[in-house]
């Protein structure tokens, strides 16, 4: 203990050398701030420009702020929001005791990665659970009331113990991950008893010094305080850390206020946490609840205290400790939003309304021109009008073929993060059960588009997004309509629009097409498998997509690289259990890569309006589900649609794809197949998985295979099931062996045929139906495993015909890693996201139009 007080005593005392010269320590001090902001700044031009290429560590506060999973306008709009604020003013970010003892490196690493970008916040730390734990051990009795702990004498001594050690806990955690820290214990909040009779020594604050606080944000630490107060007489008195919190930042005034909890956020009746919660409109109601958690009231009761004297444009937030740096520095939905924000009116008419301030907001928010005829236009096909009172917020719907559409949407700079955007949607998700909108597709906005529609479509120039609309035909009807409106919003170097401050993220020229795509984000659980790797492989490589979760228990911890030596990603592996899902809100798609029988508590709490593709069995059998194959039916238009998909299993794919030409209805020439077809499947071990058994052991393999399941095997059982779809009923045969191989499959398929077709008919039968498909190849050689190693296509050949036309036996191979399972899992997510089919699949100036894909963007 006293080592560490010395430790401090000294760092401090260093820093008080290195301050002896104000001047020279304030523009120290304002260089660190602003450092990250400057550095972006400098680099302004450099996609457009032949400047030198940015400094390194330039790039790596890029790739960390992607690493949050921001995209560079997300960059560009927080930095913009934080360049005025005073570096004292940043925020302030209350600590519950249980985040300290069971959550420490979550808040740790949050907390640093704000220091990192020259954001240091002031911590306010409770510690209510080691209280608990420690009372109950040493007999003491504790109650609450109102939720205040009643602090008698005895408690009182109890507590000053445990605040001090878990600051110094809090502290030395932070030092130790190199974000230094000033632990600070009393003289910061003055009190006097609230009601001795009633609660004890527990503090009222009447005044709050803030220069401690200061000295250590001055220094470049991040001030850690404890709730313990003192009165005028000297005792001390036990404060509740949220009203600690609240005193603060009615002082400070600061930018943001966080409170981290455990839970991640304020539970609703269901235990789900809410995403918003606005004060003027949501707190008398939620107060009135008889289910609302106590401590959740009172939160929320000094949330409300708080607000009242912030400026409007200052956010609070409940979040979990991980996701605390997301929360305040991208647009994700990491936690609950306590807004504040001034009243939406809704007008069936401009009759009311300053047209001149809405033209305004419009065009600001745009940076922009309207053309000149809009309001006119307005007033004539305009629906429904939403406009906030200040003018800050607007959504005007008029309607396309009787559906709703979103005309414009705009929200005013400064309160892109006060929650009015958030508040008028959810008024249009009420008042209107199905809408349309479009979106330019540079848009930054568009992340934030995705999470709140059911599907959406890219032509390049638009990204159109609808929600409550069942039907795929009129969507694609409502698309074409859309895509032809004229352009509102005219841009141009002779339109004179106030523009904000720009911050401008560098990027390799190579990459500037991606920055101006939405960038999806993908949530893998199960990603220490060999699927998972290869899974991993096409997400890099995909310029739309991006990795912000890869989860694996048996390699939680430790970094993207130990598994993919090749990565470029920082990113560290988590453990993500099914409760945990709820705080990742912002993932557009979620891949679930684990054995049968465990994705269902991950599909349970997965909110319907997000994205599934799953590679278990579990699902395959489900007609609520689309199965993934694309080149079979009519199913690319159908997992376009969908939102779960339940992706073939390898042997299926090679099965099934050997057989579709002979049954599927899709093919201009008449179904042949006949009988039962029988196929012998021989596959690398790598398709016994990654738990240890005889048939992924290569000492038991050596020189040897070995048949397994050979009567009922699931494969055998998804791809009878799928062929009846077709009207095929007599199923399939199929007797599965391992070989020592590591990967591929190896298939002889021999079936019976009507229709008195050769070999080379069938061979134009064949080429014929997979004319368009990139990812199936049709030979008239004998397919062989180590050529199709690593490939992402199916090859298929060795036709060979009885005399009589009446057999048909071949041979397919298919890489069981990738078209047998990632591959044809990334087939599916762009499907799914409104993307080419084989994007990161084919390098782009080999992509064509897939037949059947008409919803593809030409490239």
């Amino acid at each position: 203990f006293f080592m560490f007080v010395a430790r401090c005593a000294l760092r401090r005392a260093s820093c008080a050398v290195r301050a002896c010269n104000k001047a020279a320590s304030v523009a120290v001090c304002k260089v660190e701030s602003n450092r990250n902001v400057r550095q972006f700044q400098a680099v302004a031009a450099y996609s457009s420009s032949a400047t030198p290429e940015p400094k390194p560590e330039v790039m790596k506060n890029v790739r960390l702020l992607k690493s949050l999973g921001a995209s560079p306008q997300e960059v560009q709009s927080y930095l913009n929001m934080y360049l005025d604020v005073d570096s004292k003013r940043f925020g302030v970010i209350k600590v519950g005791g249980g985040v300290i003892q069971d959550n420490l490196d979550d808040l740790v690493n949050s907390i640093s990665t704000l220091t990192k970008f020259g954001l240091i916040p002031i911590i306010v730390h409770g510690a209510g659970p080691q209280m608990n734990s420690t009372l109950k051990k040493m007999g003491i009795p504790s109650s609450y009331d109102e939720g205040l702990r009643i602090t008698t004498p005895e408690i009182l001594k109890v507590a000053r113990k445990i605040f001090v050690e878990a600051n110094f806990r809090l502290v030395n955690a932070l030092e130790k991950k190199g974000c230094r820290a000033t632990p600070i214990q009393t003289g910061v909040f003055e009190a006097k008893p609230l009601n001795m009779e009633r609660w004890g020594y527990v503090g009222d604050i009447t005044h709050v010094n803030v220069d401690p606080v200061f000295s250590a944000l001055e220094n470049g630490c991040v001030p850690v305080l404890t709730c313990m107060g003192q009165s005028e007489d000297g005792h001390f008195l036990n404060i509740n850390a949220d009203i600690a919190a609240r005193d603060i930042a009615k002082k400070i005034q600061p930018k943001t206020v966080v409170f981290v909890s455990q839970k991640g956020g304020l539970a609703d009746e269901d235990g789900k946490i809410m995403q918003s919660i606005d004060i003027n409109y949501d707190y008398d109601n939620l107060m009135s609840k008889p289910w609302y958690a106590p401590g959740d009231g009172l939160k929320l009761k000094e949330i409300k205290d708080l607000m009242s004297v912030l400026p409007q444009s200052s956010t609070v937030s409940v979040t979990s400790a991980a996701l605390m740096a997301k929360e305040l520095l991208t647009h994700s939905l990491s936690g609950t939003l306590v807004t504040n924000t001034e009243r939406i009116n809704r007008y069936d008419s401009l009759e009311d309304i300053d047209k001149d301030r809405l033209v305004r907001l419009i065009e600001q928010a745009f940076q922009g021109k309207l053309r000149d005829d809009f309001i006119e236009d307005m007033e004539k096909h305009m629906h429904t009008i939403y406009l906030s009172e200040m003018y800050h917020c607007t959504a005007i719907i008029t309607k396309v073929d009787g559906i709703p559409y979103l005309s414009k949407f705009a929200v005013a700079e400064d309160y892109q993060m006060a929650g009015l955007g958030r508040r008028i949607f959810e008024n249009l998700k009420k008042d209107f059960p199905s809408l349309v909108w479009r979106s330019r597709t540079t848009n930054a906005i568009n992340r934030w588009y995705f999470q709140r529609s059911q599907g959406s479509f890219s032509d390049g120039k638009w990204t159109v997004f609808w929600y409550g609309l069942n039907d795929f035909h009129s969507a694609e009807k409502l698309v074409d309509v859309v895509t032809k409106f004229p352009k509102d919003i005219l841009k141009g170097e002779d339109v004179d629009i106030p523009a904000p401050l720009m911050v401008d993220v560098p990027q390799a020229p190579a990459q500037e097409e991606m920055e101006a795509h939405p960038i999806f984000k993908i949530g893998l659980i199960g990603a220490r498998g060999h699927t998972g790797l290869e899974l991993i492989k096409l997400i890099e490589s995909h310029p739309y997509m991006e990795l912000s979760v890869a989860s694996s228990r048996a390699m939680v911890g430790q970094p993207l690289s130990t598994l993919y030596p090749e990565t470029t990603s920082d990113m560290i592996f988590s453990d993500v259990g099914a409760k945990d899902l709820p705080d990742y809100n912002d993932i557009n798609l979620w891949v679930l890569a684990m054995p049968n029988g465990a994705a269902k508590q991950f599909v349970d709490v997965i909110p319907e309006n997000v994205k599934i593709v799953d590679l278990s069995a579990d699902y395959r059998f489900d007609d609520t589900w689309q199965y993934g194959l694309p080149e079979k039916g009519n199913n690319r238009e159908l997992i376009r649609s969908a939102n779960r998909v339940a992706n073939p299993g390898c042997y299926a794919t090679g099965q099934q794809l050997s057989l579709l030409p002979l049954v599927d209805t899709r093919s201009s020439l008449p179904p042949i197949l006949a009988g039962t077809p029988h196929i012998f499947g021989v596959s690398g071990y790598s398709g016994a998985g990654t738990t240890p058994s005889r048939k992924n052991d290569i000492t038991c393999l050596r020189d040897n295979m070995m048949g397994y399941s050979l009567q009922g095997h699931i494969h055998e059982r998804e791809v009878s099931r799928q062929l009846s779809t077709l009207g095929f009923a007599n199923g399939v045969r199929f007797m599965p062996h391992v070989a020592q191989w590591f990967r591929g499959i190896h298939l002889t398929v021999a079936v019976d045929i009507t229709g008195n077709e050769g070999r080379e008919e069938l061979l134009y039968r064949y080429r014929t139906f997979y004319e368009k498909e990139p990812l199936v190849k049709v030979t008239d050689e004998y397919p062989e495993v180590r050529d199709i190693a690593n490939k992402h296509h199916v090859e298929i050949g060795a036709f060979s015909v009885n005399k009589e036309k009446t057999r048909l036996v071949l041979n397919t191979t298919i890489d069981n890693l990738l078209k047998g399972a990632a591959t044809q899992c990334m087939q599916n997510m762009n499907l799914m996201l409104g993307l080419n089919e084989t994007e990161s699949i084919i390098p782009k100036q080999d992509q064509t139009e897939i037949v059947g894909s008409s919803s593809a963007p030409k490239e």
